[in-house]
């Protein structure tokens, strides 16, 4: 199993020399041996390894058992352990979504608040093994999900990373016997009410007796399902290369029909619009057919007219355009109803706001790294790399992560290079304009919302 996983991290670069790794680590046999792979090539990468383990509260006693188990691991191998205890029932409850996607939802999002309180260019490993991405597959297939569905799940996907992904869980467990290390088994995972559970314990072993190389064919499958989504969506942003918000009706119809479909996504996607098979379906068929109006988002509609395809917003938002170069003696802007205020910090004034402030801290920054720069509203093509992620993004991409209104984006403060965002109100700085040890002016930015005379 160890050559198998180094082999899969080299071939996908899914880690560099000295990386910072969180390990999800539940205690299962497959998150036990992600952890101490990790720990074998620790030395060899010089990583800085941590552990956050999520008790989502739904076994009790067996699930404070798993906790201590886990932390216990850390403590003999001088980890850093993160732990969070979750009511995953009554949350799912009130959200109004299934335990499963809950509970995947809140662990993502734990690990990512922990990713952000230890620094920057932070991974996050997961223990997915090639079993778990057989059983994505099958269910995807159930479901009738196209290309994207049947690649399976992502070996890396922004910070997150997946080492064992073509490791058997068969592979994994010998080398949990190798080791002589112990695992945690949760019961719950046994029961066929959940549908992975099904797939996994009734559907996964009818189709061995069918053919017991099944999930090398799983493998070969979702290889070649990657391969073909990679060339589609190559192709479909070549065809957009030069958009400009309008496409031509007749360059449209002369493409194969399946590049069709990835157009339109790639279409969609840039202004935020939510893509499902249904909808994709639905416009291509109005595109063959000719003109049409169809309404996509809030005051947001298709347009085909005079041979052409065009997204308009028809409510005029009537946003006002903002653009000052920054200074620090700005006081008092009101940019759109913000009122927001400059001045430079000390780094004890700094300590106290990180140490006590995590809504604070996203406004401060280097002040000698962002000289020169304009504070202003969003344009075309803007892009971040959030702090302490890394990730560069398009700021339409991420505004829409956050689930910014339409309205708000377009008002939102922002301080820019060019097309480069240093920062945004109310979410964060660019990794490239972070106070560090070395920083010598901390700016302090100010932003209040516009009190009603």
């Amino acid at each position: 199993m160890n050559n198998k996983a180094l082999s899969t991290v080299l071939k996908h670069n899914l880690i560099s020399k000295n990386d910072k790794i969180i390990a999800a680590v539940s205690g299962g046999a497959d998150s036990m041996a992600l952890i101490l792979f990790l720990l074998d090539i620790k030395e060899a990468f010089n990583l800085s390894l941590y552990v956050c383990h999520v008790n989502h509260g739904f076994r009790g006693e067996e699930s404070d058992n798993d906790e201590k188990f886990v932390e216990a691991f850390c403590k003999a191998h001088s980890l850093p352990f993160y732990s969070a205890r979750f009511d995953v029932n009554s949350i799912s409850k009130e959200r109004s979504i299934g335990f499963e996607e809950c509970g995947r939802e809140i662990r993502y999002a734990f690990f990512n608040e922990t990713a952000e309180k230890i620094g920057e260019n932070v991974k996050i490993a997961t223990a997915h093994t090639l079993n778990d991405n057989m059983e994505s597959v099958i269910l995807n297939f159930t479901r009738g999900s196209a290309q994207s569905g049947l690649s399976g799940i992502d070996i890396k996907r922004d910070n997150i990373i997946r080492p064992l992904l073509m490791c058997k869980r068969s592979e994994i467990e010998a080398y949990l016997k190798l080791k002589n290390q112990d695992f945690v088994t949760d019961k719950t995972n046994f029961d066929t009410n959940y549908t992975r559970n099904f797939v996994r314990h009734q559907i996964v072993p009818m189709l061995n007796k069918l053919n017991p190389s099944f999930d090398e064919s799983i493998k070969n499958l979702t290889d070649i399902m990657r391969e073909q989504q990679d060339f589609f969506k190559s192709e479909a942003k070549r065809f957009l290369k030069d958009f400009k918000g309008v496409i031509n009706r007749n360059d449209y119809l002369a493409l194969h029909k399946a590049l069709r479909k990835e157009v339109l996504k790639e279409y969609l996607s840039f202004y935020d619009i939510e893509i499902n098979k249904e909808r994709i379906f639905k416009i291509d068929e109005l595109i063959e057919k000719g003109d049409f109006k169809l309404s996509l988002k809030k005051d947001g509609y298709l347009i085909l007219k005079d041979n052409k395809i065009n997204f308009e917003i028809l409510k005029d938002i009537s946003v006002p355009k903002f653009e000052n170069e920054l200074e620090i003696s700005l006081e008092n802007i009101n940019f759109n109803g913000r009122i927001l205020n400059f001045s430079l910090i000390s780094h004890e004034e700094f300590e106290n706001i990180k140490k006590n402030s995590k809504i604070l801290l996203k406004n401060c920054l280097d002040y000698d790294i962002i000289k020169g720069s304009v504070l202003r509203t969003r344009r075309d093509g803007d892009y971040i790399s959030l702090f302490p992620r890394n990730v560069t993004k398009t700021l339409k991409k991420l505004l829409n992560e956050v689930k910014t209104t339409a309205e708000k984006r377009y008002i939102i403060p922002l301080i820019a290079k060019d097309s480069h965002i240093l920062w945004i109100d109310g979410i964060g700085v660019d990794s490239s304009a972070c106070v560090t040890k070395d920083t010598q002016n901390i700016l302090f930015i100010s932003a209040q919302k516009q009190t009603e005379s």
